[in-house]
């Protein structure tokens, strides 16, 4: 049945599946916290407190976060990830100390989205991932996101660039290492989504459940 012909279906009868119909065609939608600049981005990802000490899944989240922004369409180049592992391969600890500007003039970049693990807490069967999420502008070495008025008393988390991931799994000695595997590659996936969604409008998840991992 077309579209309109269901519409005015649910009207003739009291409009009670109205608003299903309406919100399945066009959902809430929360806007982007910042409206990214198509320029060519570099994305780094850091955690500089050696909390995950794991270099692969800080490279699968830079290269996460770069699929959903173009297939998101908010940007159309970005600087391949693996450039950013030869830079830091040729400066050794030079690299950790590098102000994040200069690591995108080195790249090319006009903008880095840079990602900042800050925190993380595992508990019997839980994990969550505290992460910073700023966009600095390589060409002119200032910061364009969260601005300084994101530090107001109406500042929410979005507005500040905090993203928080949690992931519901099983204990560790409970786990294979097949299944550990998988437990990284969903909180990378998380990760990158939630950072992706600063920078686009989406709609409103339907649900507010941790993502759980599944079973191999």
């Amino acid at each position: 049945m077309p579209v309109f012909l269901c519409l005015a279906a649910a009207c003739m009868g009291g409009c009670p599946i109205l608003g299903y119909v309406s919100h399945t065609i066009f959902p809430d939608q929360i806007k982007a916290a910042y409206e990214l600049q198509d320029r060519p981005t570099v994305i780094v990802v850091d955690d500089p407190s050696a909390l995950l000490n794991d270099q692969a899944f800080l490279q699968q989240v830079a290269h996460l976060v770069g699929v959903e922004l173009v297939q998101r369409r908010v940007l159309s180049q970005v600087i391949p990830g693996a450039r950013v592992v030869n830079l830091a391969t040729r400066l050794g600890d030079e690299f950790g100390r590098m102000p994040i500007d200069r690591v995108g003039k080195e790249l090319g970049a006009e903008q880095v989205l840079h990602v900042n693990v800050e925190s993380i807490d595992v508990s019997h069967a839980r994990m969550t991932l505290l992460c910073q999420v700023k966009v600095i502008d390589a060409a002119h070495s200032v910061r364009l996101f969260p601005t300084s008025a994101a530090g107001s008393s109406g500042a929410t988390a979005r507005s500040t660039g905090r993203i928080s991931v949690q992931l519901v799994h099983a204990t560790t000695a409970d786990v294979r290492r097949g299944e550990r595997v998988m437990v990284g590659r969903d909180l990378g996936r998380r990760v990158s989504i939630e950072v992706a969604r600063l920078f686009a409008d989406h709609e409103v998840p339907q649900s507010q459940e941790p993502l759980r991992t599944t079973s191999s």
